[in-house]
């Protein structure tokens, strides 16, 4: 019977939200429709950006805990290089909808987080227990060695050995690392703008802040908001460099081989 409703996930799922939309309407009331639609909207975009994005995080880190953790930590690095760099050098305001942001931390951010991408990308191909696909919770973290993470050994320049004093005369490689740079370039150009559209949310709506959780920070929402658009990114990325087809198919499978 649990397999049954499980086969019939989307048809479930679509069922009870045209139940609570159908709902919604018949609950419009004279004198509270622009009450009532503000709360619909909160609830509309708690979903698009929480729930399914959280649902499209589960499924990159299913794939490997290198396509979460690479593009969390982009944002994160992106975050901190973008602030020290604008305090120390930043002259020129970047937008008016956030004032403290300058075009000067923002392009410096850029050129951090590509650094960190890089490398930190190198560094998760090493451990098998960043890279390997999990379909359960119970299994081995082992697998083939995926050719993405498969690293290549390139012989730098002579200037290079020269200066490093004949320390650094080779360089290893691996696939991922060039895509991690498309990752990074992501989380450097576009993901700020998760961080802007909740600035803008918040000041629509002559808030401060979405939490109190963290002192001087406000909640776990105003340190993530430029993560609701990197998980999205991240799956639509990863849909597209693999050829094979998916390891896990969603929700819906990694739910049934809990059960």
């Amino acid at each position: 019977r649990t397999k049954i409703v499980f086969q019939s996930f989307w048809l479930w799922t679509f069922a009870l939200v045209m139940f609570g939309f159908v709902g919604f309407v018949l609950s419009l009331r004279q004198g509270l429709y622009r009450y009532q639609f503000a709360q619909f909207t909160w609830i509309a975009m708690t979903l698009v950006f929480i729930v399914a994005q959280g649902s499209l995080q589960v499924f990159n880190m299913m794939q490997g805990l290198i396509w979460f953790l690479l593009p969390a930590t982009c944002v994160i690095i992106n975050d901190i290089a973008a602030y020290i760099v604008g305090k120390s050098y930043g002259r020129t305001k970047l937008l008016k909808l956030s004032p403290k942001k300058t075009v000067e931390g923002f392009i410096g951010a850029c050129l951090f987080t590509l650094i960190w991408g890089f490398w930190f990308a190198g560094f998760c191909a090493k451990f098998q227990r960043l890279t390997c696909p999990k379909i359960d919770f119970v299994s081995a973290m082992e697998c083939p060695v995926d050719p993405l993470f498969a690293f290549t050994t390139y012989e730098l320049p002579s200037w290079v050995s020269q200066l490093s004093l004949g320390r650094y005369q080779t360089l290893e490689v691996c696939p991922v690392q060039w895509h991690a740079l498309a990752i990074a370039a992501y989380a450097s150009l576009l993901a700020p703008f998760g961080g802007f559209f909740a600035s803008g949310l918040k000041r629509a709506f002559k808030l401060k802040d979405f939490g109190v959780l963290i002192p001087g920070h406000g909640g776990m929402t105003d340190r993530m908001d430029c993560q609701i658009i990197t998980g999205m990114f991240t799956f639509v990325y990863l849909s597209w460099i693999r050829s094979a087809p998916a390891v896990c198919n969603g929700l819906v499978e990694i739910t049934q081989r809990a059960l």
